[in-house]
């Protein structure tokens, strides 16, 4: 096959691929693949508003492998569309394809719920519905899919052509009256399982009829372009001169996250096959959308905020944040002033240490501190998260510190009280058991600092953000305190403080 060739007149021909785990950008030109995110479950709608410098995205916040009746269906409304950091409500049903509109709304399918969902961002909680159905759920039974199966959008005018899949009962492409979501036609299509319907600039029809690996003309059925691959078509992206269109193996649900997925690159000129770039196993391809010129399945206005999305490299930023974190690490613990006891904590280099259920232990390597602290992070929702300052813990001898086990100390323990706040106590480990002392104090706010000071005859607690101190503990409640401080933490994260030797004035 030949190799594709960067065109005159063509940029990078930069795309925006989503699959269920990852949002892509691929260079077509370069024939380079970047990871833009993977944090937020189930991608599949791309779009943006005309002149935005972050897209708009969809997200069905579940597994789709796990809907497959009318009990998951009836659970499944925990979708929501993001612009950046912004997100609508978790209300919508597996959501699939969506557009942002002329008139600055976002108009999506709603697939779960066989309707058309269209959203005011201007207006949270407020939207418009078009339900295209009979059933109000896709799917009824677990061998019966009875629903419309909603999956792509395209707007010319004041139509909105809305696909169906139509699982066996065949395809349907339904036009609707925009913004007034008023069904005006409903045309039956002899094929089954379709996807992304569009019309093009020179007025040509197409859609792909994704288990037969065929881009086709929806209403005379005529072949524009064959894969011969049997592999299923889904994602369309129409470029002046390329069409692209995204192919993924023909499997179950359960192995759509981590399929080997690909894009075909057509010249338009003659409908012939120009190049075909695997992705690599990143899961099955949903949606694809052209950036940096107009992409006539969409709404053709190129994607503004390209400086920002090229900078968007999660490998890259996870290389460095593994290098850092090392060096990090080395620097508290090979050459610091401390020991990593207990757990693998996890480090991004920007100086937070992560536990996740595995509890994480270090002690200083000296003696008798006279202060130690730590930055602490109670916002993420997390089980048994907790973190606090070892105030001396028994000497397990030379050579031993291998063996120690999380036994024989004093620890002032924060862990989160309610939604707004940090509970204090003292908690001691006798050799047998944990008990918990006292409670020292409940602290305002779920990020701070927890600071522990020998003063005299008492050892003080400073915390919260503005580390005032809300505490004394009596030295003589503290048999080790004379021997290694440390910090200890678990499901949460923290910022290690180094310990101070010395008194200071």
């Amino acid at each position: 096959m030949p190799a594709f060739r960067r065109l005159p007149g063509l940029f990078f021909m930069l795309a925006l691929v989503a699959t269920p785990r990852f949002l892509l950008r691929v260079d077509l030109a370069a024939r380079t693949v970047a990871i833009v995110e993977e944090t937020r479950r189930e991608y599949y709608g791309i779009t943006w508003r005309p002149g935005g410098e972050r897209p708009i995205l969809s997200h069905s916040g579940l597994d789709n492998e796990t809907l497959v009746d009318l009990q998951s269906y009836a659970l499944s409304e925990v979708g929501w569309i993001s612009e950046g950091e912004r997100q609508s409500h978790r209300f919508l049903s597996q959501p699939h394809q969506i557009l942002c509109a002329p008139d600055g709304r976002v108009v999506c399918t709603n697939t779960g719920r066989n309707s058309v969902v269209v959203i005011d961002p201007k207006r949270p909680g407020h939207y418009q519905e078009a339900r295209l159905h009979e059933d109000r759920w896709d799917r009824l039974e677990a061998s019966v899919a009875t629903g419309l199966h909603l999956n792509s959008l395209f707007l010319r005018g004041e139509k909105l052509f809305v696909l169906a899949h139509g699982f066996e009962a065949g395809s349907q492409l339904i036009t609707l009256d925009y913004p007034s979501l008023e069904v005006r036609e409903t045309m039956p299509i002899v094929a089954t399982g379709m996807h992304n319907y569009c019309v093009t600039e020179r007025g040509e029809r197409l859609a792909c009829v994704s288990s037969l690996g065929a881009l086709i003309d929806p209403h005379t059925l005529d072949v524009h372009w064959r894969s011969a691959s049997a592999g299923y078509l889904r994602g369309l992206a129409v470029g002046r001169e390329r069409v692209i269109v995204g192919e993924s193996p023909q499997s179950g649900r359960h192995l759509r996250a981590a399929a080997l997925s690909g894009l075909w690159v057509i010249d338009r000129s003659n409908w012939q096959t120009a190049d075909f770039l695997s992705l690599g196993p990143f899961g099955v391809v949903n949606e694809v959308r052209l950036l940096d010129e107009p992409d006539e399945a969409h709404h053709g206005h190129p994607f503004s905020g390209l400086e920002w999305l090229t900078q968007q490299d999660l490998t890259r930023v996870r290389s460095q944040e593994r290098l850092q974190a090392s060096q990090q690490l080395a620097d508290l613990t090979t050459r610091g002033p401390f020991e990593l006891l207990l757990g693998s904590p996890h480090g991004r280099g920007d100086g937070w240490w992560d536990a996740s259920a595995e509890l994480c232990l270090m002690l200083t390597r000296e003696r008798g501190p006279r202060s130690l602290g730590i930055a602490y992070d109670f916002t993420r929702k997390t089980e048994g998260d907790q973190c606090g300052v070892v105030v001396g813990c028994q000497e397990q001898g030379a050579g031993t510190c291998t063996l120690l086990r999380d036994t024989n100390m004093d620890v002032v323990v924060a862990t989160k009280r309610g939604v707004d706040g940090v509970s204090l106590a003292h908690w001691k480990h006798d050799g047998t058991s944990w008990s918990r002392c006292r409670i020292v104090a409940d602290v305002d706010g779920l990020t701070g600092r927890l600071v522990l000071k020998r003063d005299g005859e008492d050892v003080a607690v400073l915390a919260g953000v503005d580390v005032r101190e809300v505490g004394r503990l009596p030295v003589a409640d503290l048999p080790h305190v004379d021997q290694q401080w440390g910090l200890r933490w678990q499901a949460t994260r923290i910022i290690p403080e180094h310990p101070v030797m010395e008194a200071t004035t």
